[in-house]
């Protein structure tokens, strides 16, 4: 568990859980949020619901492998930095001696069900590429990673590092040092930094435009052709549904030849709304309230929303 002393030290640097994003092997972080969070554009990740119960569960699984393994480990409270790259920083969970110099890095992850999916062939490459570093950082080839499935199930994967391994990581990683944080500049974006992006330029700030690039009139150009794609795709797999939803008629249930389900069409539960506005007008006449009064009431509790920035196409939009 990371200290807030620790967290402090790792602001502006590049930690063992944050190797996956710069690699782009993180199903949680792409390497443009990764550059902008370290950059100090972005704020840092906060701390959600799943990071928090990691932390909470963190002692509580220890105990279980000990339960388990009969085997005692101890929490690695230090913090290590690379010799030469003082970026790189980690801060591992726990360890295990082995005799009186060596020792064996414990990694403990609580893993929800819905991430299961991610362990069925081992242990996930974003989770190697964190015990790699760390591996590489304190000197320490062999690890256990002691995943938590589903609140009741300890499962223990034993890693090997090799030296090729630890050298590859170090090679990738400080690529992406160089290449963008040490130039101040952002990787490729991809689809998932779009909510970024929006939250990052939520407004225009009176900038009325911008000129485009040679390479932006290139990803112009690629957009449109690949939205005419999207929407012929769209129309054929209407034409496809519509086809099969006419053949099931009033069939709940269509079966494959053998007997297994393909699709179904049943009805949806009722959803039940509340009409708001009605049930206060009829409210205020029940109770005699008159119009002034309930101006006021509206105007209380009435907020203004910001209109959100727009993306359209202005070779489809306009007429002119």
């Amino acid at each position: 568990m990371i200290t807030n002393e620790q967290k402090e030290l790792k602001a502006g640097r590049l930690g063992a859980s944050q190797v996956a994003a710069a690699l782009g092997l993180s199903p949680f972080q792409t390497p443009a949020q990764l550059a902008m969070e370290i950059l100090g554009r972005i704020p840092a990740q906060v701390e959600n619901d799943a990071m928090r119960g990691g932390n909470i569960m963190e002692p509580a699984i220890a105990k279980l492998y000990t339960s388990q393994t009969g085997i005692d480990i101890f929490p690695d409270n230090k913090t290590y930095t690379h010799p030469e790259y003082d970026w790189l920083i980690c801060h591992p969970d726990y360890y295990k001696p082995c005799g009186l110099e060596s020792r064996t890095l414990i990694e403990i992850k609580n893993v929800g069900a819905r991430q299961r999916y991610r362990w069925d062939d081992g242990v996930p490459v974003h989770v190697v590429a964190q015990v790699v570093l760390q591996s590489l950082l304190t000197g320490c080839t062999d690890v256990e990673v002691v995943a938590f499935f589903g609140g009741w199930e300890v499962e223990i994967f034993s890693l090997t590092i090799t030296e090729k391994q630890q050298e590859s990581l170090l090679y990738k990683v400080a690529a992406f040092w160089v290449d963008w944080i040490e130039k101040n500049m952002i990787p490729p974006v991809c689809d998932k930094d779009l909510e970024m992006i929006k939250t990052l330029y939520p407004t225009s700030d009176n900038v009325e435009e911008a000129t485009a690039t040679p390479k932006v009139m290139e990803d112009v150009k690629s957009f449109r052709e690949y939205k005419i794609l999207r929407n012929q795709m769209d129309k054929t797999i209407g034409t496809l549904e519509a086809k099969i939803r006419l053949m099931m008629g009033g069939s709940a249930i269509l079966l494959n030849p053998d007997g297994t389900r393909e699709f179904t069409y049943k009805q949806a539960k009722p959803s039940v709304k509340t009409d708001w506005e009605n049930m206060v007008l009829e409210l205020c006449d029940e109770y005699e309230v008159d119009s002034l009064r309930y101006d006021n009431f509206l105007n209380k509790n009435t907020k203004t929303k910001e209109g959100s920035r727009r993306f359209l196409d202005k070779h489809v939009y306009d007429k002119d």
